[in-house]
């Protein structure tokens, strides 16, 4: 009997824990020292939702500050330097400005750009949550990128558990981040 309820508990915490679809590149050896002062960038919203890039923003922001181990300037202060200096429209500040620039701007080693890919939730018997993220982080001085990830991450729906958009949002969040972690010496 007891091995049913084992089988039974790991089917359970398989389908609780979704899918994840992902890529990830980095160049080998990056030392945390390399990343510096990290300027967080406003994620580009390449879906239909109005909010999910500054949902997106906001909750990899707040998951990269918890983690208490890197030197981020956060978008707030992102936007505040930009009002400064008369940039109305951050979405278009990569098209604008070399990375050279936006380092000197920010006072920034690194500059974190994300946007996000999918925010929906899928129909069929039950909606599941499906969210899509792309990271990558760039040396300001040679324009170079360290690391980049991109990741979709689909809920399972399962008995009583559903799941929504922000807490699969903070999934990959926090998964994008122990992935940077991993990655760094």
């Amino acid at each position: 009997m007891r091995p049913k309820i084992a089988v039974y508990l790991l089917i359970v915490l398989f389908l609780y824990n979704g899918c994840n679809y992902s890529r990830q590149f980095s160049k080998p050896h990056i030392y945390s020292t390399q990343l510096g002062t990290m300027a967080v960038l406003p994620f580009d919203n390449r879906t239909s939702h109005p909010q999910a890039g500054a949902i997106a923003t906001d909750l990899f922001t707040t998951e990269l500050l918890s983690k208490n181990c890197f030197n981020v300037i956060t978008p707030i202060q992102v936007y505040d330097t930009l009002s400064l200096n008369r940039i109305l429209d951050a979405t278009d500040i990569l098209s604008a400005h070399s990375m050279q620039e936006l380092g000197t701007l920010f006072e920034a080693d690194t500059i974190l750009i994300g946007s996000v890919t999918e925010y929906y939730y899928k129909k069929g018997i039950r909606e599941t949550p499906v969210v899509g993220l792309d990271i990558k982080i760039v040396v300001t001085v040679t324009g170079e990128t360290i690391w980049a990830e991109s990741i979709t991450r689909e809920e399972i729906a399962f008995l009583f558990y559903q799941g929504s958009l922000n807490e699969t949002t903070q999934k990959l969040c926090r998964q994008l981040i122990n992935n940077l972690k991993n990655n760094l010496r």
